[in-house]
């Protein structure tokens, strides 16, 4: 169950590359740009609250636009801030909730923008969410067999969330090192659905890395190295 967030109808935004942030998940920020450190300086003297976007690099590209922004963001709050001699800004942004970007106000010192908040909607009943989530579980476990930077501890964590959407968000935020997939995931309102594609992203993952695996049993040290 999502609790109601009182989302300000214009918002400061930070639009990072390869940067997606869920709600409820907790973002390091490492603040080095001055218009980035007027940002936090007035959003710390009023509620504290930014907006982080991912960049859509592709239209930046194919378009020239500065930093176009995915129209799925997610609302921040600054939990710990930590300001440095230099100027600098070391931060931990916690998720608050899914907004759309709805029109650019100003550029300038940093960008501002209309947002409205998103809501999920369950898109299936309990007894599918928990199918889906069952699914996930295992999935998950295997998954962290391969990753030494995640702990074992991660997996017993996520069991004991409740909510359908918390577990998703930072199943999706902790695990996925796609930023496409992690965007895309961001943009499903849908639980059920963003169960599902989770599902099948770490379906294909699992897969890659059993192949991988039974490829290097058949090579030595020295044939792994040269491929």
């Amino acid at each position: 169950m999502q609790v109601e967030i009182q989302v300000p109808g214009e918002v400061p935004v930070m639009t990072l590359p390869h940067a997606v942030l869920f709600p409820q998940a907790i973002m390091p920020l490492h603040i080095f740009e001055p218009r980035y450190q007027a940002l936090v300086r007035d959003v710390l003297a009023s509620n504290r609250i930014f907006a982080v976007a991912a960049l859509d690099e592709d239209t930046a590209q194919s378009t020239g636009q500065f930093e176009p922004p995915f129209p799925t963001a997610t609302l921040g709050l600054i939990r710990i801030c930590h300001h440095n001699p230099d100027g600098t800004y070391n931060l931990a942004l916690q998720g608050l909730t899914r907004v759309s970007l709805n029109s650019i106000l100003d550029e300038q010192p940093y960008r501002k923008s209309a947002v409205t908040p998103l809501v999920s909607v369950p898109g299936g009943k309990t007894d599918e969410l928990d199918r889906l989530r069952n699914d996930l579980d295992d999935l998950i476990h295997d998954r962290i067999q391969d990753d030494p930077d995640v702990p074992d501890s991660f997996l017993q964590f996520l069991r004991s969330i409740d909510d359908p959407d918390v577990y998703i968000d930072l199943t999706a935020y902790s695990l996925c090192g796609d930023t496409p997939i992690k965007q895309s995931l961001l943009e499903i309102l849908n639980t059920a659905q963003r169960l599902r594609t989770l599902k099948d992203w770490l379906l294909q993952c699992n897969a890659e890395d059993s192949l991988m695996r039974e490829l290097e049993d058949g090579l030595d040290e020295d044939d792994i190295a040269l491929n």
